[in-house]
């Protein structure tokens, strides 16, 4: 009995530590938070280092069909999107359809940054990355999909050292379908699919996940894309949806042996917070709500046709 304690004990407090809570892919709404972006952009530099670049242009939101203008204007500044085919870089319209710019080639409001604080810190909750690993959003590319643009399943290429995973931010942009599909180990989970004049979404996922964009089918589709990577440091390892799956998975062997060999034995976790007997009862806070979260998901995977053994009890007990 011994061994099977300390192995479920070890795994537990991993978990609660956030080491493995949370989803391979998170998005949400984030209209209500977002500021005007302020977004201009700018052709791409010429090869001629002594070419003057042309100035900014200011690109005002929501992109739709009554300002074909505003449109035209943006894709001046795009070229037709590529992707990676091994180690070359490939325009291949019957697998990718759609326009994208540089980095460099884009600008943001400075107000952008503290509006970007606020999605990481969704990001971390709903990716399930532990409070002490450090990382950044470096901003990668601006794409443009329009009627009958898509991209087939694929999966990220890390382009920057101690990447990890892919962020990607949905404009304001009136659209119908581009809805992004995520897929990891037999779980799926979709975002968007539609786009009005003032929806702004995020989702997250990890970079070993196979993620494809569905065919959009009216409008406009503008989103931002950036690169998370991984801080140096010393808890710098970048995670990843494999390393997440098995912390689960793990969990699920581990609470499987103990409720069929010690049917009658609770066990008990310590929150990260402090409660009082009232508030427990309400809303878990940061890492206890993920981790709480992340156990009733695997109670229903692992009981989902007897009697729940797993019963948060006051968000403490198992």
């Amino acid at each position: 009995m011994e061994d099977v304690v300390n192995e479920l004990s070890d795994i537990l407090v991993a978990g609660r530590s956030g080491e493995f809570v949370g989803k391979v892919a998170a998005g949400s709404n984030l209209t209500s938070l977002c500021p005007n972006p302020g977004l201009r952009v700018r052709p791409p530099a010429s090869a001629d280092p002594s070419a003057v670049r042309p100035p900014w242009q200011t690109i005002p939101l929501p992109l739709s069909d009554e300002h074909p203008e505003v449109v035209a204007r943006l894709k001046e500044c795009c070229v037709r999107s590529t992707f990676g085919r091994g180690d070359a870089v490939v325009h291949d319209e019957s697998y990718r359809a759609g326009w994208e710019m540089d980095s460099d080639q884009f600008a943001l409001a400075t107000h952008w940054l503290n509006f970007m604080k606020t999605v990481l810190t969704k990001v971390r909750t709903g990716l399930g990355l532990p409070s002490t690993f450090q990382y950044t959003a470096k901003p990668f590319k601006l794409l443009l999909y329009e009627k009958g643009d898509f991209f087939k399943t694929h999966r990220d290429t890390e382009k920057n050292t101690g990447m990890f995973a892919s962020l990607v931010i949905t404009l304001p942009s009136v659209h119908r379908g581009g809805r992004l599909v995520v897929r990891h180990q037999g779980e799926c989970f979709g975002f968007g699919g539609e786009g009005d004049a003032s929806l702004v979404r995020f989702s997250a996922f990890y970079c070993d996940c196979e993620h494809e964009l569905e065919p959009v089918t009216s409008g406009y589709r503008l989103a931002l894309v950036y690169n998370l990577v991984a801080s140096s440091g010393p808890n710098s390892a970048a995670p990843s949806a494999d390393s997440l799956t098995a912390g689960i998975r793990s969990l699920e062997t581990q609470l499987r042996t103990w409720t069929t060999s010690y049917p009658c034995k609770a066990v008990a976790l310590q929150t990260n917070h402090q409660y009082s007997k009232e508030s427990i009862r309400g809303s878990l806070k940061g890492q206890d709500a993920s981790f709480a979260a992340m156990l009733s998901g695997v109670a229903k995977r692992l009981f989902s046709e007897q009697a729940n053994p797993l019963v948060l009890d006051s968000g403490l007990c198992l």
